[in-house]
Order: structure tokens, then sequence, then C-alpha cells
């Protein structure tokens, strides 16, 4: 199955990472990954275990690619059907559709930080757990962290937060000089129009 899948977020998330002056919003410490679990399944109800994992991986993702803190402390790791974090996993342990986050608390997370995850969502929560899947196997922080491993081989590696900046954060960078682009040939277009 082939799908075309955001490579990037959207464009909610460049104004939240450049709030205006009177929008202001404290930055906050990290959380648990459970809390974050525990605010995903309260926005979208109940949902996949894979499903839930990629989305905790893309809201850390794109947080650290604006080079915001850490939304939380929780490893990630590189399993085969792509990020995990073990911590939440423990506890939904072989379930497929996950209700709730027992050891979550929602009311943990900050304003900011709850911006941050609605910023991800707009993009990525109409995507199924397989398609999420899929788009976190081309990307390279699971591919680096996967370097080695045949495919479908059970894995533990860690994808680090530098790995997840540097490449986000690419994709913001080019994201923005194609946008500088379209824009400077509108207005060159428009000249020669006027």
């Amino acid at each position: 199955m082939n799908i075309a899948l955001p490579v990037a977020p959207p464009p909610e998330y460049a104004a939240y990472a450049q709030p205006a002056q009177t929008q202001a919003v404290a930055l906050a410490d990290p959380v648990r990954a459970a809390d974050v679990a525990a605010y995903l399944l309260a926005r979208l109800g109940t949902m996949q275990q894979l499903r839930l994992q990629k989305l905790l991986f893309y809201c850390q993702a794109w947080r650290v690619a604006y080079a915001k803190p850490r939304l939380f402390d929780d490893p990630i790791e590189a399993w085969a059907a792509g990020p995990v974090v073990p911590a939440v996993w423990r506890d939904h342990a072989y379930e497929y559709m996950i209700e709730s986050e027992p050891n979550g608390d929602q009311t943990r997370l900050s304003l900011e930080q709850k911006l941050s995850i609605d910023a991800v969502l707009d993009r990525y929560a109409g995507f199924t757990g397989e398609e999420l899947s899929q788009l976190t196997h081309r990307e390279d922080p699971w591919k680096i962290a996967r370097n080695g491993l045949p495919e479908g081989v059970r894995g533990s590696r860690l994808i680090t937060v530098e790995s997840m900046g540097d490449f986000y954060g690419r994709l913001l960078h080019d994201n923005a000089n194609a946008a500088v682009a379209v824009n400077g040939a509108i207005v060159e277009e428009a000249a020669v129009l006027a």
C-alpha cells in the first residue's frame, strides 16, 4: 500500500513555534510519556497501540525540531514496527486497542505543551497506526537507529533526540526555503504582470 503522508507539521505549528508577543506561553519542564498518552487518548479516544506509539514519537520529534525542550524524557526505541516508547508499551503490553493510560495524568501538561501536541495532531491524527508506521519507516531517525538490523527483527536501539531534531529540523529548513522560493516567484511574476 502506497500512501502520501505528511512530511512536515501544519502551518499552525509554525505559529506555535514563534508565538506573537501577545501570546507568550511559558515553556514547561518535560512530563512523562504516559501523561502525553493520556492527553492523546482524551483528545482522540480509543486507538490502536501502534497509532498511539507513533503519535507519541511525532509529538516529541516535531517539538525538538523547533528547538523546544523535550516533551517527555522517556526514551523512544526503534522497534520493528516503528518508534515505541517502552514505558507506555509496558502499560498496555499486548493490548491492541487502548482506551486510557492508567499511569498518565494529562493535567500535568502545560498549556504550551498541549498546544505543541495539538499542532502535531492537526497533521497526523487522521492516519491509522499502519500508515504512521509506514511513514516512520521512510524517515531517518528510525532508519539510523535500525541500521544493520534485518527487516522485521526485534530491536531496542534508541532513537536519539538529536537524530529527531536533525531530520525534522532539516525538513523545516527545506520547507522554509521552498516557501521563500515560491513567494519570490510569485513576487517576480506579479511584477511582470503589473
